[in-house]
């Protein structure tokens, strides 16, 4: 009986902190705010991301195309852009070499964008 108990509690814990995550603001927890705008977030990719990652996010001789199914949702969370943007990157699935961290973008610079290079994915069917 004790150890149903505790399981009931440790579950009902569990359930009440994902329920806590998705109930904070999304700037606060890496995910793309639902205020950043996709066209504020062009402006703010292209003066800072566009002569390595390409125009509308397709890619370089310096850097590789973000959109492209690698960089889905599903696969990369805007919490993998937030860290890239604020820590850099080790190459991992292009020979680029690795990302550096990229000085004067904010968290919500990032935000607006994530929600361009979304917004990009989007029309380019990748979901």
């Amino acid at each position: 009986m004790t150890l149903r108990i505790l399981l009931i509690v440790a579950l009902t814990l569990l359930l009440n902190a994902c329920s806590e995550e998705k109930s904070q603001p999304m700037s606060n927890t890496g995910n793309t705010s639902t205020n950043a705008s996709p066209i504020l977030g062009k402006s703010i990719y292209i003066s800072k991301c566009a002569a390595c990652h390409g125009q509308g996010g397709a890619g370089s001789n310096q850097a590789p195309p973000l959109v492209h199914k690698i960089y889905k949702p599903g696969h990369h969370a805007d919490y993998s852009f937030h860290r890239a943007v604020t820590s850099g990157v080790r190459s991992h699935h292009w020979s680029f070499g690795n990302m550096p961290a990229i000085a004067g973008v904010s968290p919500e610079d990032t935000d607006h964008i994530i929600a361009y290079i979304r917004q990009q994915q989007r029309l380019a069917g990748i979901r």
